[in-house]
């Protein structure tokens, strides 16, 4: 595994790559002493790290705390509270910033409503930076997301369990139970495990055993994840910025992370490379699939839009290319447009209606298919469903691989299935590397190529033998 780099060599990158960084002074989810004593501390200690941080090209907010202005009602118990907040929050440290930087915004709280300071609304849609729980803390359906939109939301997130490597390192495998006590001591959420248990159960099956189920989690926390930042991105120029929770841990533990402790990707980070990616390709599937009386399960489910969102930096034409997909008897129903990639354009450019199809072949049996190719190169690809995945009719199959060697710790890997395989992953046991991408679909017919790095060199033989593949349906059967 990949140790996590030191903070001053995670700032020389923002320098280097134009990577932005938003700055926390370190007050959190607390209320702060208002005594001379106190205060003269924190000027002294904001005064040392604007000095510190303030040269940093890549350095884009200070913000004053996180969540303080979530409890207004406690800032405003008693004219003392009141006083102590304002003199650290909008007297302090902006003066800090403006003596010692003079350049970097101060924005006094995460979130905060500039329209009426901290006295109460702290989510406005017209204004600010919103934290946005509705999904994980109050369990709303991950459809939630799509019912709001925000000028920037910089809190959101879905918790997942760690690789069964990672969780080697505090338990043993014959006591891989997430409700044992070894692994809920690494579970610091009161209801973290049912939470995790729901969310992943209402898209699929049970999973055989703790590989599984890590698996499973993992995808739900990107299926989440996506949900919502493609929302966002797709309200442009509403909505102007998403930042989800969290980036890395700092022990082995179930969490809202997309790098588990050690370094080790999981498979919300390759898709935060998809759907944060400059060109997008984003599938909408409105409409709504319910379970009734029996298990009964009734849908609305059959109208999809395809938009396409651009932040970068060449205008330029493009192609969508989609095809409906049967599991078993190929393409249905294929088409294409040509369309403009414009900077800071989010568009709505198709819009598809499968219901004669899904009346005809059920729903369980399709997929669709899109892909975005600009300069003759697939920029954007998405698979979309009109059903749950856990409803699915997947087909076991084996998933091919080739391995070759390109250069020193360097290799391509190839892969390849006879059937339709959703969200592959590979992985190569006991050896720190990094993959150019993971968890992807393998369509019949198609392969992928990926570009794998090892931290150390080693032969082809070797690297082959500790490879392992699976799926969506091998979690289960």
């Amino acid at each position: 595994m990949v140790q996590p780099l030191p903070a001053t060599l995670q700032r020389d990158l923002g320098d280097e790559k134009g990577l932005l960084i938003w700055q926390d002074f370190m007050f959190a989810c607390a209320l702060y002493p208002g005594t001379p004593e106190f205060q003269a501390l924190v000027k002294q200690e904001a005064a040392y790290q604007v000095k510190r941080l303030s040269y940093r090209s890549c350095l884009a907010l200070w913000c004053g705390n996180n969540e303080l202005e979530q409890a207004p009602h406690e800032i405003l118990k008693t004219p003392k509270r009141k006083k102590a907040y304002e003199d650290i929050f909008y007297r302090i440290l902006p003066k800090a910033v403006a003596a010692h930087d003079g350049t970097t915004t101060y924005w006094p709280s995460s979130p905060h409503n500039p329209e009426v300071q901290y006295a109460k609304d702290f989510n406005n849609p017209g204004a600010g930076d919103c934290h946005l729980w509705d999904v994980w803390h109050a369990r709303m359906p991950v459809s939630r997301y799509e019912e709001q939109t925000f000028r920037f939301c910089s809190e959101f997130g879905m918790q997942s369990y760690s690789s069964p490597e990672v969780a080697a390192t505090y338990c043993k495998p014959e006591n891989f139970n997430v409700f044992g006590p070894e692994m809920e001591n690494h579970q610091k959420h009161g209801s973290g495990n049912l939470l995790i248990m729901d969310y992943a159960s209402r898209l699929y099956r049970f999973p055989k055993d703790y590989a599984g189920l890590a698996y499973l989690s993992q995808l739900n926390q990107t299926y989440c994840m996506k949900v919502a930042v493609e929302h966002f991105r797709r309200s442009m120029p509403k909505t102007m910025g998403a930042l989800y929770w969290q980036i890395n841990d700092c022990w082995p533990v179930a969490s809202w992370s997309s790098i588990e402790f050690g370094g080790r990707w999981k498979a919300l980070h390759y898709a935060a490379k998809r759907f944060y990616a400059p060109a997008l390709v984003s599938v909408h599937v409105p409409g709504k699939e319910t379970v009734g009386t029996s298990n009964m399960v009734k849908s609305t489910i059959h109208d999809v839009f395809i938009h396409t969102v651009y932040d970068g930096q060449n205008d330029g034409p493009a192609t969508i290319n989609w095809s409906l997909q049967h599991l078993k008897k190929g393409s249905l129903r294929s088409g294409k447009k040509k369309v403009a990639l414009r900077y800071g354009e989010a568009v709505n450019q198709l819009h598809l209606d499968f219901a004669a199809e899904i009346k005809k072949h059920g729903a369980r049996t399709l997929y669709l298919r899109v892909e975005l190719v600009k300069n003759g190169k697939v920029v954007s690809r998405q698979t979309a469903f009109l059903t749950a995945p856990r409803y699915l009719d997947l087909e076991p199959g084996k998933i091919e691989t080739q391995l070759k060697k390109t250069g020193p710790a360097r290799f391509e890997l190839m892969l390849s299935s006879k059937v339709y395989q959703y969200a592959v992953e590979f992985h190569f046991r006991k050896t720190a590397y990094r993959a150019e991408d993971n968890f992807f679909d393998l369509y019949p017919g198609s392969k992928r190529r990926i570009v794998v790095r090892t931290e150390k060199d080693m032969s082809v033989a070797d690297l082959k033998k500790r490879l392992e593949t699976s799926s969506l349906v091998s979690s289960y059967k």
